[in-house]
């Protein structure tokens, strides 16, 4: 019952809209409200590419392009499967691609995230994973929340967002044929003053296609994106949300970084199984539990697994020495080099030790 009264309340905002009648702020947030309540209600597959390019630190940026598929259930349960292809530059050219993977589930209360990297197969192809993490908050969770460029934003519902940073209707423009209100934040202040910028088009149920962080150095100095998202292609589905099939992104614009993302599939109310929502950990992956505070080889390990754990520190060791990394990204990279070997003499002390007890025993 209460779902059917939210979206009767969005399809009057529709009409008020549809019938040429100016929105308010109020009434503005009663139809975003209304489809974040709606779409708490479904199930939504979605997958797509990114192509990051970063900062060139030699004399052409890298690429990276991400493939995954993200499904989230009516219960607000999360599955993905990500994809990534990185490449290093090595002599010769042209550069050599590492694939890596990342298949990871979250129940509402825990996250289970399987990796794996290999620079020989297709990250689809990449079927033994040599760590998994193990969390109880959101920093496991992937950043391309299906929903992040309907109902959401930065991992909160809008509406929040907008009540929380005092919204105000700032007036409204056309852009693509459509009219569309534009919402602005309370300017903040902080290494210069910073806003927030929404366009809502009421005729597409209430869809959000542009939204922005946006900077000055001073009040006298005109304003510059430095986040944005812009929405495109949009499609009405059967359940009555429109949903963008590309969505471009700019994040620090005054900088070098940027990235697009490319929706291929939207899917609403796909059936979806228990089952999905579990993740079953191999033996030999080296496990870091967040919650418990533990680090350990899950299950019973042998000669194979330590050689596969061995390799892959050889090629992350690899990878990173002929690709030049600096700063943080280089420290990390560095101990997750070490973290494998270290793990991988870990597991061989052990076997070693079990041998040597059971010889001693026969």
């Amino acid at each position: 019952m209460a779902r059917v009264l939210l979206w009767l309340m969005l399809l009057a905002c529709l009409r008020r809209a549809a019938a040429g009648e100016e929105m308010s702020l109020t009434r503005l947030l009663e139809g975003l409200k209304a489809v974040e309540e709606h779409t708490r209600a479904f199930s939504v597959r979605c997958q797509g590419t990114h192509i990051m390019i970063y900062p060139p630190e030699n004399p052409q940026p890298i690429s990276l392009r991400i493939r995954y598929e993200i499904m989230q259930d009516a219960a607000g349960r999360l599955r993905w499967d990500i994809t990534q292809e990185l490449p290093y530059f090595r002599k010769p050219q042209p550069p050599a691609i590492n694939w890596h993977r990342y298949l990871g589930a979250w129940d509402g209360s825990r996250a289970v995230q399987l990796q794996g990297s290999n620079p020989q197969a297709q990250g689809d192809r990449i079927t033994r994973f040599h760590s998994a993490d193990i969390g109880a908050d959101a920093r496991l969770l992937p950043t391309e929340h299906p929903l992040e460029f309907v109902s959401l934003f930065c991992g909160q519902p809008l509406t929040s967002y907008l009540e929380s940073n005092k919204a105000r209707l700032a007036g409204r423009e056309v852009h693509g044929g459509r009219e569309v209100y534009v919402l602005e934040t309370e300017i903040s202040e902080g290494d210069g003053q910073w806003v927030s910028r929404f366009h809502v088009v009421p005729e597409l149920a209430f869809a959000v296609p542009y939204r922005a962080y946006l900077s000055r150095p001073s009040p006298d100095r005109p304003w510059e994106e430095v986040h944005v998202w812009r929405g495109d292609r949009y499609k009405e589905h059967p359940n009555g949300i429109w949903l963008p099939e590309y969505v471009e992104i700019g994040i620090d614009l005054r900088g070098d970084a940027f990235r697009h993302q490319l929706f291929l599939t939207w899917d609403t109310n796909p059936r979806v199984d228990d089952g999905a929502f579990v993740i079953e950990i191999p033996p030999g992956v080296m496990v870091n539990d967040r919650i418990k505070g533990e680090h350990y080889i899950h299950g019973v390990v042998n000669d194979q697994m330590i050689a596969d754990q061995v390799a892959q520190a050889r090629r992350l060791a690899q990878e990173y020495g002929e690709r030049p990394a600096s700063g943080t990204s280089a420290r990390m990279l560095f101990a997750a080099c070490l973290a494998l070997l270290v793990g991988a003499g870990f597991v061989a002390y052990r076997i070693k030790r079990r041998r040597r007890a059971s010889g001693n025993g026969g």
